[in-house]
């Protein structure tokens, strides 16, 4: 008689199996959800650090060539450049057509 309910109850049941499953899928839906969400803010900070770089290739270029516009005394010069214009000899510098539309 005992060799027979030590056998019986050996293994799981398919409750226990499905609750098991269940509590490892709700498991991985909130890590998958907190690895989104540092994934996205990772994305952010690499684009922060991407227009930091682009702010200082721009400051740089700025201050090398005067004739650019926003170097210092280009305003009191009355050589004034609107935005467009300095954007326009920045990329023609770099090698591009300098028009920006």
């Amino acid at each position: 008689m005992m060799q027979k309910l030590r056998n019986a109850t050996r293994g799981f049941t398919l409750i226990e199996l499905l609750v098991v499953i269940a509590i490892i899928g709700l498991l991985a839906s909130i890590v998958l959800v907190s690895l989104s969400s540092a994934r996205r803010k990772a994305r952010d900070s690499r684009r922060v650090g991407d227009l930091r770089q682009i702010q200082l290739a721009l400051e740089l270029f700025f201050d090398g060539n005067p004739s650019a516009g926003y170097a210092e005394g280009t305003q009191a010069a009355g050589a004034a450049y609107t935005q467009a214009q300095a954007a326009a000899s920045f990329t023609t510098n770099l090698g591009g057509s300098g028009n920006l539309d």
